[in-house]
Formats: C-alpha cells, sequence, structure tokens
C-alpha cells in the first residue's frame, strides 16, 4: 500500500514544493509505504 501525505492548506507553497524534493532525494524506495506523513516538515 502506497504512503499519503498531508499537506497543510495554510503552508506557502513553495515551502510544500521544497519539503517534497528534499524528501525525494533524501528518502528510501519504500521508506514511505503504508505511512502517513505531514507537509511540511517541522
Amino acid at each position: 500500500m502506497p504512503g499519503v501525505f498531508e499537506v497543510d492548506v495554510f503552508a506557502p507553497i513553495g515551502l510544500i514544493v521544497d519539503d517534497i524534493l528534499l524528501l525525494t532525494e533524501w528518502s528510501l524506495k519504500d521508506e514511505w509505504e503504508s505511512r502517513i506523513g505531514y507537509l511540511p516538515l517541522k
């Protein structure tokens, strides 16, 4: 089952995009499998 990310609707879009790029660069392929993540990262 794939993972899910919940995004704060009041967060600036640039911050969300930066966090997604960070996650794609530094996360392992299956690290977010069956997990829930929250953006922006804190």
